[in-house]
Parts: structure tokens; C-alpha cells; sequence
């Protein structure tokens, strides 16, 4: 005598799906959220051990009550759980101020993979001048992020000529969808005073009072 092991699905998104595995075998996929039942009957006493072969996307499923012996009864308190993937940043908008032509600012976001399954960001859509990725953990592409880990993405602002400037850098992943950080800037010509005749005759007899007054002063 054997059983059928079956169990219910929650979390999955419309749309999505997944494969399970009964020790490494018996695939049985899933579209929609509720109850399940591989087809195969297992004999009495012998193992099972439930698995996600493939994940949905932009989702990570676990599976609870996923191993045990079979029994003479069947096993229907197999749970899947599964939940949204998605990445956090430190900043989802940069400011870099005013700098006058030719300066440059930096900033640095940390891209964050709070989620439980991994997470792999495989393309970076970099913005256009004067706004530069230069570097960051997060720019050797493709990078897998487990869960808990992060990375890191430096930008940088470089204006060559007088304006506002906005921009943006999306980043792609397995996570959802893409992750988007907004760029601000704006630039100044950096204006040298000049003088014209009439100033600098005026230094001219503000240097010629200092003069004088020194004379004054050391002949005293």
C-alpha cells in the first residue's frame, strides 16, 4: 500500500510558475496558488523529499514539512511558500548640488539583496554625461547577491558645460522590476573678477595710501 503526497501553494503571482521534485524526480509544475498532488504513489516506508527545481520569477519559494517516511496514510501537509524577490538602495535619488565647469562630485549607493533567495543583477543601463559610473562592487557584471549581501555602485558628476542636468541608472536583475536611482546636478562657469581703468586706478591710490601711511609710520 502506498501514498500520494500533496500539500498547497501560497504567494505564487499570477502568471508565474514552478517545478517540484520528489527526490530529484516526479517533476510536477505549478501555476497557481492552492492545492497540489504528485501523481506517483509511494510505497510504505519508504523517504520523500520535496524540492523546488525551478523558481518562479522574480520569486523564491521554500517548501515546509518537505521530507519524511512514508507511512500507510497520505501526506497532504506539504507547504510552498513563496515570496517576491527585490533590491534595496541606500538612495534612490542623488543630488550632487552646484559645481562650477570642470569640478567633479562623487556619490556611493549601496544595493542591498534583503530578500531570502539570491538575487543576480545582470545589466546596469548607465546614464548619459555628465553623470559616469565609475566604479563599485556592483559594476563587475553579472553579480550574485545571496541573501543578506550587498554591493556597491559610485557615480559620478563631471559638468563641462553651464546647465541643469537629471538623469538616471536602472538596475536589471532577477528581482523584479528594475531598480532605478534618479541623478541631479547642475553647473556654473566660475567667473574671475576683472578690473577695468577706473579700479584699477583705485588700487592704484588705495596701495599708494598704504605707502604712505607705512612712511608716516616709520618715520615717527
Amino acid at each position: 500500500m502506498g501514498a500520494i503526497l500533496s500539500g498547497v501553494v501560497n504567494g505564487l503571482n499570477t502568471g508565474n510558475s514552478l517545478v517540484l521534485q520528489n527526490n530529484g524526480a516526479d517533476d510536477l509544475m505549478l501555476t497557481a496558488n492552492g492545492n497540489f498532488s504528485f501523481t506517483t504513489a509511494l510505497p510504505s516506508g519508504s523517504s520523500y523529499n520535496v524540492t523546488v527545481l525551478n523558481q518562479p520569477d522574480s520569486q523564491y519559494c521554500t517548501v515546509n514539512h518537505a521530507h519524511g517516511t512514508i507511512g500507510n496514510i497520505a501526506v497532504d501537509d506539504i507547504e510552498v511558500n513563496c515570496v517576491n524577490l527585490s533590491l534595496q538602495l541606500s538612495d534612490t535619488q542623488l543630488d550632487f548640488g552646484n559645481l562650477f565647469v570642470g569640478n567633479s562630485s562623487n556619490q556611493t549607493v549601496t544595493v542591498s539583496n534583503n530578500s531570502i533567495g539570491t538575487i543576480t543583477i545582470n545589466q546596469l543601463l548607465e546614464p548619459q554625461q555628465p553623470f559616469v559610473l565609475t566604479g563599485g562592487s556592483c559594476s563587475a557584471l553579472p553579480v550574485v547577491l545571496s541573501a543578506g549581501q550587498s554591493c556597491t555602485l559610485l557615480i559620478d558628476f563631471h559638468p563641462q558645460h553651464a546647465g541643469s542636468y537629471n538623469g538616471e541608472l536602472q538596475i536589471i536583475s532577477n528581482g523584479g522590476s528594475a531598480a532605478t536611482i534618479t541623478l541631479n546636478g547642475s553647473a556654473e562657469i566660475h567667473v574671475v573678477p576683472t578690473l577695468n581703468i577706473f579700479g584699477m586706478l583705485l588700487l592704484a591710490l588705495a596701495v599708494l595710501g598704504i605707502m604712505l601711511f607705512q612712511q608716516r609710520y616709520q618715520a615717527s
